[in-house]
């Protein structure tokens, strides 16, 4: 009796020790038996090693830290993370919607253009070949900054999106043109960091030219003088060139004029007003007093030449004033033809009031009509005039005094020479009048070129994120693997026990 119970009880142990134990049991093909490994044995051997391998795990994390910087360091050396980073900003109208300042796409890519980095090297004075512009073009990078409430309004959509697919047309509808952008010029062979953030800083600098020539409209006075040598024509010849530049300087300054009306620019102490003025003057002084001299003297370099100049005019006028008579004769023609919109009365019981509409097109007829007469009246006065010249010229014998050549030639010359010079401070006006007033903040450079010889912060921590986490799964595995070992070889010392204790009772 007491044996049966004994054997009860051992039998309930073994089956409270079973439920405590995982078994994990492995097919044995020399013997055919099952060896087997309890894991809650090998946790308990792990568990009896937790502070050395909390030390090694802390360790080996730390390590794995250092090696990311180091590694990261040594691509800075070697330039492979290193670049020099700016923000530039854009700020004109219709910039919002990807348009330029003069109406078309915006094109921000031009920043990065040969052009631009070629002047910038220029600038830099650096030897040719010292760097390869095509390098520096594919290591410049353009980012868009894009606010975090675009971001959040794009997510928001995209969520709803999920759902119902027709609002991914909403996001195709939502346009969002950056103002700002990143610059960043990876380091290339060859330049060291300072080489790389004076580059980046030029060709910024660089950009902001080539915008100003692009939109501003600096380069619109392209002047006959600046190209011709005016002196080597005849006299009024010359006279007409001269007149023709003046024209169009003055109809330069006029139109900036009303455009801006108040500004004076500190560079040259000018407004436009003043320059317009300055050319009415010079014109009705200098200018008609050398076309005086010259008509007073019959002076001109070769008569021929000249007569077939006046007879060429003579022709051109004709043409012109037969092309706007025949204008004129339309205009009229519809005029007379054309109904004006009725006369309204409208009345009450105290008073009669009577209103004629509006009719813009019968006015801009009115309009038409009266610029033609007034473009025809002007070619008659200088038909007439080139009459008289011919007329002169054919009437009164050549002067042949060397003095008067000499005086005219002087008179010419300082023609010239003030024109250019009027030339070249309407556009040092215009210049400043964009970069300071009209343009002053289209284009700006928000934060200056900056190198950094490491890569960003969020590389850094990428890479120390990766570095530690691999080190802190294999001390894991390792701190696992020897729980493990400890297990089978206690596990095996206990089999070959139970064997030399069935040998010894054999």
């Amino acid at each position: 009796m007491q044996t049966m119970q004994q054997e009860i009880k051992d039998g309930k142990e073994k089956e409270t020790n079973d439920a405590k134990t995982v078994i994990l049991r492995v097919d044995s093909d020399t013997d055919k038996e099952y060896d087997t490994v309890d894991l809650v044995n090998v946790a308990v051997k792990m568990k009896e090693k937790r502070r050395f391998y909390f030390y090694l795990l802390v360790t080996a994390v730390c390590a794995g830290f250092i090696v990311a910087a180091v590694s990261l360091g040594i691509q800075g050396i070697f330039g492979g993370k290193s670049y020099a980073g700016a923000v530039v900003s854009f700020n004109f109208d219709g910039i919002d919607e990807g348009m330029d300042p003069s109406g078309g796409l915006f094109d921000v890519t031009k920043l990065k253009s040969t052009e631009v980095i070629n002047r910038a090297l220029q600038e830099l004075g650096w030897e040719a070949g010292k760097v390869n512009v095509e390098k520096v073009r594919a290591n410049l990078k353009l980012e868009g900054v894009i606010p975090d409430s675009v971001k959040q309004q794009i997510a928001v959509i995209n969520t709803v999106a999920a759902d119902a697919a027709e609002y991914y047309t909403t996001i195709e509808d939502l346009d969002y043109f950056p103002s700002q952008y990143t610059v960043t010029l990876s380091r290339c062979k060859g330049m060291s960091g300072n080489d790389t953030r004076e580059l980046l800083d030029a060709i910024l600098l660089s950009y902001k030219d080539y915008f100003m020539e692009s939109y501003a409209n600096t380069e619109s006075l392209g002047l006959t003088t600046q190209a011709l040598d005016i002196r080597s024509y005849d006299y009024l010849q010359a006279s007409d060139m001269i007149d023709n530049e003046l024209n169009t300087i003055q109809s330069y300054a006029e139109a900036k004029t009303e455009e801006a009306p108040n500004f004076r620019a500190n560079s040259t102490g000018l407004s436009f007003a003043d320059i317009v003025s300055a050319i009415e003057a010079m014109r009705r002084l200098d200018l008609n007093n050398f076309i005086a001299f010259v008509q007073a003297n019959n002076l001109t370099k070769d008569a021929g030449v000249q007569v077939d100049y006046y007879n060429y005019q003579i022709r051109q006028y004709n043409f012109d004033i037969q092309e706007l008579q025949t204008q004129l004769a339309n205009v009229e023609k519809t005029i007379e033809s054309y109904e004006k919109n009725p006369v309204i009365v409208m009345s009450n019981q105290e008073s009669v009031m009577e209103t004629v509409q509006a009719d813009e097109y019968y006015n801009s007829l009115l309009q038409q009509k009266l610029d033609i007469n007034r473009q025809i009246g002007e070619l008659n006065t200088d038909l007439n005039e080139a009459y008289a010249m011919l007329n002169a010229l054919n009437a009164i014998e050549q002067s042949e005094s060397e003095e008067d050549y000499n005086y005219a030639d002087e008179l010419l010359d300082g023609l010239v020479s003030v024109t250019e010079s009027w030339a070249g401070l309407v556009q040092q006006t215009v210049e400043e009048y964009f970069e300071t007033e009209l343009y002053a903040d289209a284009y700006r450079i928000a934060i200056p070129a900056q190198y950094s010889a490491m890569g960003s912060v969020g590389d850094l921590a990428k890479r120390m994120i990766i570095f530690g986490g691999i080190a802190a799964v294999l001390v894991v595995i390792l701190w696992g693997m020897s729980g493990l070992m400890e297990e089978i070889k206690r596990d095996d010392g206990s089999r070959r026990k139970d064997r030399d204790n069935q040998q010894g009772n054999g």
